[in-house]
């Protein structure tokens, strides 16, 4: 499990931001991104992290969502083809 705001702050809001993160996703299986503390996660972020699992076949899910940012999720689950879950 890897919890976003830790180790950088509540705001995750751009894409530079998301590879920072993209370098502590594993290489292959499965993540557990816990998104408890995070005060924003813009659409970016989210899709540079998406993004990357799908390169390298990470299975990726999201806890502790906060309902501003399920929308997000939503939306970029169907940009990207991919099924993305979301708790």
């Amino acid at each position: 499990m890897l919890r976003p705001a830790e180790p950088f702050d509540d705001l995750l809001l751009t894409r530079e931001r998301g590879r920072h993160v993209r370098e502590a996703l594993p290489r292959e299986g499965r993540l557990c991104l816990d998104l408890r503390g995070v005060g924003a996660a813009s659409p970016s972020f989210l899709d540079e992290l998406i993004r990357t699992a799908t390169r390298r076949g990470i299975e990726l899910s999201f806890t502790n969502v906060p309902s501003r940012i399920k929308d997000h999720l939503g939306i970029l689950e169907r940009a990207n083809e991919r099924r993305v879950e979301a708790v």
